[in-house]
């Protein structure tokens, strides 16, 4: 008798496939321009430093943000488009210590903007990655560039538990040495969700 399972998992990931690409084309704004793709990465250059951080996450939609502790982001520039950023727990803060290493760079090969972060709170390693050469979209999030995550399970995120996320990642353009990083959550249940705001970092340059 024929086995049929394989085809019904081959149909589930087309359609998950197919799923991922409608919701990105929806979010994105593809970026044209040569001269705009190296305004940004210019911009991106200009991240390397010491940064004071506010988080803030929520824990489901339409609900209110919890304000997490303080934290300080020591960012350097490793070779010409490559940040390498390490966060901790500002020393006057209140709260348990962690540690969040990230990096975000320009890939010329591929041509697309492309993040990976691991965070002590949630060890879990997130990679987005923009789609072709999109960048900064004056529409959203004042001119971020936005990166697409694929499927995440999160232990506990707000009272949902062991749940399935699609994800992706907003890095706004830095403006008088301030600049916002966003992470938007979509749960996929039997009827999915709707996107909200579920992690926010706001980023202030030390003089």
């Amino acid at each position: 008798m024929l086995d049929r399972k394989p085809l019904r998992n081959l149909k589930s990931d087309r359609w998950e496939r197919k799923s991922w690409l409608l919701w990105r084309d929806r979010m994105e704004t593809p970026l044209t321009t040569k001269d705009q793709r190296i305004r940004f990465t210019t911009a991106m250059r200009d991240m390397a430093g010491t940064w004071q951080v506010q988080q803030r996450m929520w824990p489901a939609a339409g609900k209110e943000p919890v304000t997490l502790p303080s934290a300080v982001a020591q960012r350097r520039l490793l070779g010409r488009l490559f940040i390498e950023e390490i966060m901790e727990k500002a020393p006057q803060a209140k709260g348990d210590a962690f540690t969040r290493v990230a990096c975000f760079n320009y890939n010329g090969v591929n041509q697309q903007f492309e993040y990976v972060s691991l965070d002590s709170r949630a060890p879990q390693m997130m990679t987005e990655k923009s789609s072709g050469a999109e960048g900064p979209n004056p529409k959203a999030d004042g001119g971020a560039v936005t990166l697409f995550g694929d499927i995440f399970v999160a232990p506990q995120w707000g009272e949902a538990k062991n749940a399935p996320f699609r994800y992706r990642l907003t890095i706004g353009q830095i403006e008088k040495d301030r600049q916002v990083v966003r992470l938007y959550l979509t749960l996929l249940t039997a009827e999915p969700g709707t996107e909200f705001l579920a992690f926010e970092y706001v980023y202030t340059r030390e003089r």
